[in-house]
């Protein structure tokens, strides 16, 4: 009799059915997400795990103990045929089939990936099957124990604790709560367990000891990596390879494993038989100290870990609606670099065809480096100022009188001014400014309509498994996290997120009008790493030739103020620029000549709100601050642009917008402008004449 043949034998008639269905929930908790395993580097070495372990299971020459005969082979061979079927079903099932066969059939490659995928979830089925067909608490009852505390542990730290730890640390960040994934992440825990303990428990006695003492070893050895040694690093996260240069901590932290891996191969020689109760209680100690953490992580966690209510959301449906009247229309591209715009000027002149009535700024600044900061400076009015956090750095600008003064004024014009971006901490701010920002009566509960576990599995997972990882592995391994990893999408049932991505928006409806005038600012992907610059940028000159025509047929393009923007320049660390030359091109009402101008003056986004006040008509635009038009022939301007930097000078700073693992800055480094924006490409923010300013809270 089997080991599921005792457990179900209470059931009766139906413990065939409920055996059937504990493989088939077993198989898909466990391993659904297998067949990807090559996204990330924990998951190609936990494939190579489970393919060695079912190499060894199935063949005579096996590193277990009692060999597999004749009629378990068979079982396990019709039991890991319907498996196989399971897996590929939830492989493919739980995504979208056609993105999947593409994905995967786009080349010979990626074939071969599918199929060795294939491969590997079918050795798996056919592992499982033998592993679990055999009556082992018979004879392994002491050795399920030992293997259920260690991998409980260890399994406990990076799989449930540490996930947690880092979704509660930084619950501002999320949109979305512990009921959304905690359920899918303890099943898979105890899968894991059961999986691996009644495998591992049948390996002969030499292979089993030193097994299980590895595991013994890491799971200490993780506990004090992550508690104790990871304050070495230059900040505690990931960047697109992090590595440790300082070479004596490095020696020191791999003399520390080393140790620990000595000392427990060494200590049942000292303990002999008292070996494997060290060993269970000292598994049993880790895995109660993380439970109870966890259990207290829940208790005093905020109340929006468990519900995301809302009482201010961005309304979409005006995204495609101008003016019969008068328009001041903000297309925001990100990422453009002025570089860029340049660079397909001179290969692709004919890309600038349709822009014939633009003028083109050459010589834009903008204050920040990134889409947060910019956006809120120059349509919130929020000035620069390191020693403000989040919170009061965003009233600093929406409730100063200068926005309320704007807004106000732009209202009394008859304007409608709504903006749409859905990455910005602005929505209550804005409200009474921004039109299309609406407040519930009361906070509303939002429902989750689809959410992508799997993404958030494999970020945290392997965020966990980097956090307890000794300096060297970190060192060997080459995470691709960087800032665009923690993006989880999200789509609630009650929310319309409108279009951001370029190829969504060329293919939105057609634009309709109101009698009301318009101000609008969208703001979309333009050349937000990661993308193929050169496709996107051509994507962004499509949406500005799409929407000249548009408003040419709608009859509202000559008395409309029409602004192609971008809210920073290109990224330092992408392409080794600064990120202080943004794209700015400019339509004023029944503004007309034969191509492109270039204009050379020396501009700032500091002048947007002034810009936007005297093309819109506004009695004293100088009260919103300077335009763009104040510059014209002006060659002594003094520009400042703040490029966020880290600096081992300064403590590390608190983060509302970003995971504490993945902040890469603690200040700012302030750029003097003289002359041409580019001129301080490549510059060393560090260098003597750079004046470093600390952060008070990172929010960039």
């Amino acid at each position: 009799m089997t080991v599921l043949d005792k457990i179900f034998s209470f059931l009766g008639k139906y413990k065939v059915v409920s055996k059937i269905l504990f493989y088939l929930l077993l198989v898909f908790l466990a391993f659904q997400n297998l067949m990807f395993f090559d996204y990330v580097a924990y998951r190609m070495a936990f494939a190579i795990v489970i393919l060695l372990l079912a190499f060894f299971t199935a063949f005579p020459f096996s590193i277990f103990d009692k060999p597999i005969d004749k009629k378990h082979k068979i079982y396990a061979l019709f039991l890991a045929i319907p498996l196989m079927f399971i897996f590929i079903f939830f492989n493919i099932g739980m995504r979208d089939p056609v993105y999947f066969i593409r994905l995967y059939t786009d080349n010979a490659f990626n074939t071969f990936k599918l199929i060795a995928s294939l491969f590997c979830d079918l050795i798996l089925a056919y592992w499982i099957g033998l592993s679990l067909s055999l009556s082992l608490f018979e004879k392994y009852k002491d050795r399920i124990i030992k293997l259920a505390l260690v991998i409980g542990a260890l399994g406990f730290i990076n799989v449930m604790y540490l996930p947690l730890d880092s979704y509660i640390a930084n619950i501002n960040d999320f949109e979305f709560t512990v009921r959304n994934f905690i359920f899918y992440f303890v099943a898979f825990y105890i899968s894991i367990v059961i999986v691996f303990t009644l495998s591992l428990a049948r390996l002969k006695d030499k292979v089993f000891n030193v097994i299980y003492k590895i595991l013994l070893a890491i799971s200490v050895g993780s506990l004090i990596q992550y508690l104790f040694m990871n304050k070495h690093l230059p900040y505690l996260g990931l960047t697109d390879k992090t590595t440790v240069w300082d070479v004596p901590v490095l020696i020191i932290n791999t003399l520390i494993w080393i140790l620990i891996f000595v000392a427990v191969f060494l200590l049942p020689k000292l303990l002999k038989k008292d070996f494997d109760r060290a060993g269970n209680i000292s598994s049993a100690l880790i895995l109660a100290y993380h439970f109870v953490s966890l259990v207290i992580l829940l208790v005093l966690a905020p109340a929006n870990a468990y519900s995301i209510k809302v009482q201010y959301f961005f309304d979409t449906k005006g995204q495609y609606t101008v003016s019969n009247n008068e328009n001041v229309i903000v297309i925001i591209f990100d990422a453009y670099d002025n570089r860029m715009a340049k660079s397909d000027y001179l290969s692709n002149p004919e890309l600038y065809d349709g822009l014939n009535d633009f003028t083109m700024y050459t010589n834009t600044v903008s204050v920040f480096d990134s889409t947060v900061t910019s956006v809120n400076q120059f349509v919130g009015g929020c000035d620069f100022d390191n020693t403000l956090g989040l919170e009061e750095w965003l009233d600093s600008g929406w409730e100063s009188d200068r926005t309320k003064s704007f807004y106000n004024s732009m209202h009394d014009a008859g304007y409608k001014c709504n903006c749409y971006n859905f990455d910005l901490p602005m929505v209550e701010k804005g409200y009474g400014k921004l039109d299309n920002i609406v407040k519930y009566d009361e906070p509303r509960e939002l429902t989750v309509g689809y959410f992508d576990v799997n993404k958030y599995f494999d970020d945290f997972e392997a965020l966990s498994f980097y956090r307890t990882m000794p300096y060297l592995v970190k060192n060997l391994i080459s995470f691709a996290f960087n800032e665009n990893t923690f993006h989880f999408y999200v789509v609630y049932d009650e929310v319309d997120r409108g279009y951001y991505y370029n190829q969504e928006y060329i293919n939105h409806q057609k634009y309709v009008t109101i009698d009301d005038n318009v101000m609008m600012v969208n703001h979309l992907n333009g050349l937000h790493t990661p993308c193929d610059l050169e496709v996107e940028s051509k994507n962004c000159f499509i949406i500005m030739n799409n929407l000249i025509d548009q408003f040419k047929e709608l009859g509202i393009y000559d008395n409309s103020t029409i602004i192609f923007m971008s809210d920073h320049g290109s990224h330092r660390q992408y392409v080794n620029s600064d990120g202080s030359s943004p794209l700015f091109i400019v339509k004023k009402p029944n503004e007309s000549h034969d191509k492109i101008l270039l204009d050379h003056s020396q501009i700032s986004l500091e002048d947007f709100m002034g810009t936007i006040a005297v093309n819109a008509g506004l009695p004293d635009p100088e009260k919103y601050g300077t335009s763009i038009y104040d510059f014209e022939g002006v060659t002594d301007r003094v520009r400042y642009t703040y490029e966020r930097v880290y600096d081992s000078d300064y403590p590390m700073v608190y983060s509302k917008g970003h995971l504490p693992y993945m902040i890469k800055y603690n200040a700012y480094a302030k750029y003097v402008i003289l002359k041409d924006a580019e001129e301080i490409k490549g510059i060393n923010p560090f260098e003597d004449d750079i004046e470093i300013l600390p952060m008070k809270e990172y929010f960039g």
